[in-house]
């Protein structure tokens, strides 16, 4: 019984860290998408500006 907790409890973990990789994962393509928002931005920012 000891030995299946264990094991149990170790999927657990296993799940926990893969789930942390994806989490850092999205939040990498966030940050991506952010990046390319504000770039963007700054590039209809600095269109806006030459015409005026």
């Amino acid at each position: 019984l000891r030995s299946l907790l264990l094991c149990l409890l170790q999927q657990k973990l296993s799940l926990q860290k893969n789930s942390f990789r994806e989490r850092l994962l999205d939040i990498n393509k966030v940050i991506g998408c952010f990046s390319l928002v504000r770039w963007l931005f700054r590039l209809l920012l600095s269109l806006t500006n030459r015409r005026s």
